[in-house]
């Protein structure tokens, strides 16, 4: 489907495993919202690694959401939904945790992040995290960054909602 560009069955793996290296950030039983998912990275590998977490897969185009859906039920991840719209369009405090990934602009995405509890957390897969905290800074403060093993530039960094 062309979902993310031409990536070899190793590179998919990779990309597979990275995503859930950013699982040991996330507390039990956290309600996570992956913001873009796209393909599902991070958000399926996160659910398929981590049942105790409910996973919402938060993608606002059609054709990547039908995508996202036929995965679900296909591979089944039991812990995991598809909402198809647009982050802003969430509910108040309903997550405990989001993820990005590729995602661009993302402090324009979150919005103030509402969606997100009371010291909600941000995963970011990112090679820029202070360039992101100072986008973030008005809402979130870097916690910690998890270098991503075999990378020289790739991190996950962990944003907490102030």
């Amino acid at each position: 489907m062309n979902l993310t560009g031409p990536l070899s069955a190793e590179e998919l793996v990779s990309h597979a495993l990275e995503s859930t290296l950013g699982g040991q950030l996330i507390a039990h039983g956290a309600r996570v919202l992956d913001i873009g998912s796209g393909a599902g990275l991070p958000g399926v590998p996160l659910a398929i690694s981590r049942p105790d977490l409910s996973v919402t897969l938060l993608e606002p185009r059609v054709k990547r959401a039908a995508f996202l859906r036929h995965v679900v039920r296909s591979v089944p991840v039991e812990n995991a939904r598809v909402v198809e719209k647009r982050a802003e369009k969430l509910s108040d405090e309903a997550y405990d945790v989001a993820t990005s990934r590729a995602v661009g602009a993302v402090a324009r995405v979150l919005r103030g992040a509402k969606f997100l509890g009371r010291q909600g957390g941000l995963l970011a897969w990112t090679t820029e995290p202070e360039e992101m905290e100072g986008a973030l800074a008005p809402v979130f403060s870097l916690e910690t960054v998890v270098t991503v093993p075999d990378s020289h530039r790739r991190v996950i960094a962990l944003f907490r909602k102030r």
